[in-house]
């Protein structure tokens, strides 16, 4: 089915507790100035992102260091395009995130990526460390096979 493989979102653009907010066909949708939104998506679940608040916590992890579990890390071989549109938006005194850079696609995709690692709770369940060292294991091991 096409809502097991794919995982349509989009950013809320009304303040949310939550960070990732699923919403179906039946649901009753959200008042948002005054208005009813219904969001047609044929059965397949929309999900809402709290971009501000995912925003906080992917600038969070890039600042972690490298060997700490939830860090971001980049291949070196990116351009410079690309890290210019990761630091295209800069965060206001209220938390909200405006955009100063031309393109911001990287850091809207970091955005999108980290909601589904929280949507799927990988945040909470992954240790980074202990796969990097399991890849290792298996990379020294593939030698000698």
């Amino acid at each position: 089915k096409f809502g097991k493989r794919l995982m349509p979102v989009k950013g809320a653009s009304h303040k949310m507790e939550k960070t990732v907010v699923k919403q179906r066909d039946d649901a009753k949708g959200d008042k948002t100035q005054g208005k009813k939104r219904r969001f047609k998506t044929s059965g397949t679940p929309l999900y809402f992102v709290n971009t501000n608040k995912v925003k906080d916590i992917v600038m969070r992890n890039i600042q972690i260091k490298k060997s700490e579990d939830m860090c971001i890390t980049y291949n070196r071989d990116l351009t410079e395009d690309f890290f210019n549109e990761l630091s295209a938006e800069d965060r206001q005194e209220g938390g909200k995130w405006i955009q100063v850079g031309s393109n911001n696609e990287a850091f809207d995709l970091s955005v999108y990526i980290q909601a589904l690692m929280i949507r799927y709770s990988l945040d909470q369940k992954l240790s980074f460390s202990k796969i990097s060292k399991t890849l290792n294991t298996y990379k020294r091991l593939k030698k000698w096979v």
